[in-house]
């Protein structure tokens, strides 16, 4: 990327942070998830019941990612809806650079205020769980699990819900958001004799990261089940993991912005016509 376009990332990145702030659908979809995240991690058997610290800090970031990341989704579903207001297309356009750029700053700026609030959670908990257990290595398997669960999850659903923010009514996108968290890392073979991304290596849920370095049950990354999406445990098919969820969150913001340039030229072809028939 050019040094214009890092340039437009970045203030696109802060103009969207400074609105996403203001965005009262945002917080009501994120704070009671992130304070039931709370409540089920402070209080859960699976959680507190780990004698490791550092297997205490992995499922306590999966039950963060599995709950809050849908209401960061939901939440920024409409943020790239934003760039088809009458007037704000043509003023994005005098800009520098070109929509990839406006569409990277515009989620990447939203996603960091709405990480906020989960990710600060977490660390309270994280730790409570240090010094309670006198584990500091708990302190950095937290930061790691910020890293390699949170974010690449958070990234891959809100890229997700922003595309359908673009090809669909922002309603009609919260909602198949929900069914797609729903379909991705709660639904499995085990309760649903469907075919599901839960458990497999394409599931936004980092399991496999949380099993193969952050010392969590192998067995709850595929469930006990098998297949080639549903690989064995270990560092492997833990960093594919995490480079399909970034992949498929690279997709998706694409998609967003071939759409989002596609609606552009159109106007743009209209005003050449009528600026022609005046001459």
């Amino acid at each position: 990327m050019t040094a214009p376009g890092v340039r437009t990332v970045l203030a696109t990145a802060r103009y969207e942070a400074l609105i996403a702030l203001r965005t009262k659908a945002l917080w009501w979809s994120l704070l009671p998830l992130t304070a039931l995240a709370l409540l089920l991690a402070a209080t859960s058997g699976r959680v507190v019941g780990a004698s490791d610290p550092v297997r205490r800090v992995a499922e306590t970031s999966l039950v963060f990612s599995l709950l809050c990341t849908l209401g960061i989704a939901v939440g920024l579903a409409g943020r790239l809806a934003g760039h088809r207001r009458s007037g704000l297309t043509d003023l994005l356009d005098a800009t520098a650079a070109g929509i990839p750029a406006r569409v990277a700053g515009s989620l990447l700026g939203s996603l960091l205020v709405a990480l906020v609030p989960p990710v600060c959670g977490f660390l309270l908990l994280v730790v409570v769980t240090s010094i309670s257990t006198g584990a500091p290595a708990a302190v950095g398997a937290g930061l790691l699990a910020i890293v390699v669960v949170l974010l690449p999850a958070s990234l891959m659903l809100s890229s997700f819900a922003a595309m359908l923010g673009v090809l669909l009514p922002v309603a009609a996108a919260r909602v198949l958001t929900a069914v797609f968290w729903l379909w991705a890392t709660v639904l499995n073979p085990m309760l649903l004799p469907v075919p599901t991304a839960t458990g497999t290596v394409l599931s936004p849920l980092a399991r496999y990261p949380a099993a193969a370095w952050l010392h969590a049950s192998p067995a709850s990354a595929t469930y006990g089940l098998s297949g080639a999406l549903r690989p064995e445990v270990h560092s492997a098919t833990a960093t594919a993991q995490v480079l399909c969820t970034l992949a498929a969150s690279a997709v998706f913001l694409a998609v967003a912005a071939i759409r989002l340039n596609a609606r552009t030229r159109v106007p743009n072809r209209r005003a050449r016509w009528m600026s022609r028939s005046a001459q």
